[in-house]
């Protein structure tokens, strides 16, 4: 865990560092991206969408402004796209999280909501959940959907979150320069684990059905709070030569960490010996996909199917014996 957190902390600094990532990570804005193609690295997607010069947001105050971004066709409920962040943010005493992201809905055509996620893993543990139709937008407060405000199809917004770990309690604006919306106090996923290192945008919303098509833009996720929507411009990040020396001693030392962490994952933090211990006989049950504490039916001691799968007596002991017997017998076919 200590040199997991070093590699992790080396990794944060070199971040921030890096020209190329920005907002909490790298290509944020789909700038990296070759328009007229599906997103790739480090982007995952599926379904109907596309990197065009259309979707490209108005906002300039979290991106410099660019000349892409995407657009989600109305695919499948699990369609979508998915962004991992490499340097995730996890709960830390007196820190809070920062999350934005520019949309816009596109037709009005379907009536269903697509929505944002934002938590660790692919929805492994739910931190917030904000969803959108073509006409309206909407967050989830603890287990429950609130909506809002009115949205207008073809109108760009911009949303902002700021999220308490502790409190578990999160505020924050959507609108347009001249149209914010302010919503605080509404409350994180309940069973949330205080890791946010992961979002999409997929079309499992607050309304059923297909979710409209929509336009995304200028993501990012940090513990520095963003701007507001009239700060812009942002301006292109440069490399300066001690920035570039420090990145280069940074790789050097996450590498030579990483080769310490591999090497002490394979030894023993003390001598082990493997033992047995005589005990009473007693039949099994079945845990379900592998976990101990889902038992599943009972099972009565028996040979593999294998070796005949005979039932082992009751009141025998270990079982050695008579699977001894079997493997040994002139019927076997063995």
């Amino acid at each position: 865990a200590r040199l997991d957190g070093e590699i992790a902390a080396r990794k944060r600094e070199r971040s921030e560092l890096d020209p190329d990532s920005l907002a909490g990570g790298v290509d944020l804005g789909f700038e990296a991206q070759q328009s007229g193609k599906s997103p790739g690295k480090p982007w995952f997607s599926a379904g109907p969408i596309e990197v065009i010069a259309e979707a490209q947001s108005p906002f300039d105050h979290i991106h410099p402004q660019g000349k892409l971004g995407v657009r989600l066709g109305s695919g499948k409920p699990n369609d979508g796209l998915r962004y991992v962040f490499e340097n995730g943010l996890r709960a830390t005493t007196d820190k809070q999280m920062h999350f934005t992201i520019d949309f816009r809905s596109v037709d009005t055509h379907d009536k269903g909501a697509f929505r944002f996620y934002l938590g660790r893993g692919v929805v492994e543990s739910l931190a917030v959940e904000c969803s959108a139709t073509s006409t309206e937008f909407a967050i989830r407060n603890g287990s429950k959907w609130e909506v809002i405000r009115q949205i207008t199809p073809g109108t760009w917004y911009t949303m902002r979150l700021t999220i308490d770990p502790a409190a578990k309690s999160y505020s924050g604006i959507v609108g347009t320069r001249d149209d914010l919306t302010v919503f605080q106090a509404k409350q994180t996923g309940p069973n949330w684990d205080g890791v946010a290192n992961c979002f999409i945008c997929d079309g499992i919303g607050h309304v059923a059905g297909a979710a409209c098509a929509r336009d995304l833009d200028n993501i990012g996720l940090r513990e520095t709070a963003f701007g507001a929507p009239d700060s812009g411009p942002v301006a292109p990040r440069t490399v300066k030569p001690d920035a570039q020396q420090r990145m280069a001693t940074l790789d050097a030392e996450i590498k030579s960490l990483t080769e310490r962490r591999q090497t002490s994952s394979t030894e023993f933090a003390y001598p082990v010996a493997y033992g047995v211990a005589e005990g009473s006989p007693t039949n099994s049950r079945v845990q379900l996909r592998g976990e101990p504490h889902r038992l599943g039916d009972e099972i009565p001691r028996r040979n593999l199917e294998l070796l005949g799968g005979e039932f082992v007596p009751t009141g025998s002991g270990s079982g050695r014996l008579e699977l001894a017997n079997c493997i040994a017998r002139h019927t076997n076919p063995l």
